[in-house]
């Protein structure tokens, strides 16, 4: 048996494992796309000597957060918005997998500071505040299935601890979320725009009617909020009222919510 052979009749392979873990890719998508909003991936392999170039396992994958998107774009498209309209935006890759996580939308104004001068016609007397607005929303939503609305039902004149549709005591009526960042805790407060002296209407946060207060048609605060935490809005009403003066009481409530510490508007929100 011949057990000879040349070395013409050997392929000799030289194993050579690369790791471009630390490779910054980032220059790679500055200037124009090759096609459409696609870059060329930019990896080139290649043999100082002659002979063949086997590539196995290759894997490439390049983590290029955070993206941000143009503010101004957005900005200006954000005046043909109308509501809760759909802002829309392509995100794709060819021949890859792209995975696409924690997208976010974020107000990031908080607050803005306006310098205010003030001064006597002739200018002898100057002074400079600075007046500094602060992003002060909220939002709310109904716990009880198929609530939308504030419904109290009393069986009587003269009922007590009627509580409106949908509550019991396991479900608040509703909760309140403070969504107004920006460095400082916010005041939420409650109106009532009409008040019958036969009945008191009482809110309460915990649940638990002994510690509400009864609201009335002036701005009653409610809690000191920070940036989105949430509290949870449960009502009751009592009733003392003769039958001579007995009518439907179906009054409108309002919240809203002001920065700590500063001016807050008269206006019901």
């Amino acid at each position: 048996m011949n057990l000879s052979t040349s070395l013409n009749d050997v392929l000799l392979i030289f194993p050579d494992l690369r790791n471009l873990t630390l490779a910054d890719l980032s220059g790679a998508f500055t200037g124009n796309p090759s096609v459409g909003k696609t870059w060329l991936v930019p990896l080139r392999i290649f043999s100082a000597t002659a002979g063949i170039v086997q590539i196995d396992d290759i894997n490439l994958t390049y983590n290029p957060n955070p993206v941000y998107l143009n503010v101004t774009s957005i900005r200006n498209y954000q005046k043909y918005l109308d509501g809760l309209d759909v802002l829309n935006f392509s995100i794709g890759s060819v021949n890859g997998t792209l995975n696409l996580t924690d997208l976010r939308y974020d107000y990031s104004g908080g607050n803005k500071t306006y310098e205010v001068l003030a001064h006597t016609e002739d200018y002898t007397v100057n002074s400079t505040i600075n007046v500094t607005y602060y992003f002060s929303q909220w939002d709310y939503n109904w716990i009880p299935n198929g609530v939308e609305w504030i419904y109290f039902n009393p069986g009587s004149p003269t009922a007590q601890n009627v509580t409106p549709y949908g509550q019991n005591i396991l479900t608040p009526l509703l909760n309140i979320t403070n969504y107004g960042y920006g460095g400082k805790n916010a005041t939420l407060s409650v109106y009532m725009n009409d008040t019958l002296s036969c009945v008191d209407t009482i809110m309460s946060l915990t649940g638990n009617k002994e510690d509400g207060i009864i609201i009335n048609n002036s701005w009653q605060d409610l809690a000191n909020m920070s940036y989105l935490e949430t509290v949870n809005i449960s009502m009751w009403s009592d009733y003392n009222c003769s039958y001579s003066d007995w009518h439907i009481f179906n009054p409108s409530i309002y919240f809203r919510q002001c920065v700590d510490g500063g001016l807050c508007s008269e206006e019901l929100i």
